[in-house]
C-alpha cells in the first residue's frame, strides 16, 4: 500500500441530475482525494489498476449502484464537447458500498469508449492536465439490456427515472509529467 492510500477524503459534487432532485451520494477513494492529481498506478503509464471506491449516504429504496469514470472534453475551436468513458459498472449489489482496486466479478461491466469491458486507465492524447469524473449512481431497480454490449450513453439513458442519488468524485491527471518520466 503507498503512502497515498492510507488516506481517505471523501466528496460530494452537486452535478445536474443531483440538482435536479436526486440526494447526494459521498463517494471517496483512498487514494485520490477530491480535486487532486490521479495516482500513476491507475493510469495508463503506471499499472494501470482501478481504484478501490467507497460510498455512503443512499436512500433505503435503493436496489443498485452504478459505477461510472468519465471525461468531458471542450474542444472551442470546433465549438463542440463529447464525453468519453473509461470505465462502467452496473447492477452493483445494493448492499455493497465499496469496490476494492482491481475489482472483479462485481456487478456488471459495460463497455468503454476502447471497446472493451472493464477499466480503461488514464490516457490522453494531448499533452496536459485532464480533468475525470468518477460517479457513483444508487438506482431504485437493476437494469435490463437486450444485448450485453452495453456503453455509458446506453446506461445513462436505461437509468432515466431511476437514479434516486449520486455522487461524483473529481480529480485530474497530468499526462505531462507521465511522458516526461517515460523518456
Amino acid at each position: 500500500m503507498s503512502g497515498c492510500e492510507s488516506q481517505s477524503t471523501s466528496a460530494t459534487r452537486s452535478t445536474s441530475e443531483a440538482a435536479a432532485g436526486h440526494a447526494p451520494l459521498t463517494v471517496s477513494c483512498p487514494a485520490i482525494s477530491q480535486n487532486s492529481e490521479c495516482p500513476r498506478e491507475f493510469t495508463s503509464t503506471g499499472a494501470g489498476s482501478s481504484p478501490e471506491i467507497h460510498w455512503s449516504g443512499a436512500p433505503p429504496e435503493t436496489k443498485s449502484f452504478a459505477i461510472s469514470l468519465w471525461r468531458r472534453y471542450d474542444d472551442p475551436s470546433a465549438d463542440a464537447a463529447w464525453t468519453s468513458s473509461y470505465w462502467l459498472i452496473y447492477n452493483i449489489p445494493a448492499d455493497i458500498t465499496s469496490l476494492p482496486k482491481d475489482v472483479q466479478d462485481i456487478g456488471v461491466e459495460g463497455y468503454n469508449d476502447s471497446g472493451k469491458k472493464g477499466y480503461y486507465s488514464l490516457r490522453s492524447k494531448k499533452v496536459g492536465v485532464g480533468q475525470y469524473h468518477l460517479t457513483v449512481y444508487a438506482l431504485s431497480d437493476e437494469l435490463a439490456f437486450s444485448s450485453d454490449m452495453q456503453t455509458r450513453r446506453d446506461f445513462l439513458n436505461a437509468a432515466k427515472g431511476m437514479i434516486l442519488a449520486e455522487g461524483t468524485l473529481d480529480f485530474h491527471y497530468d499526462n505531462s509529467k507521465a511522458k516526461l518520466t517515460q523518456k
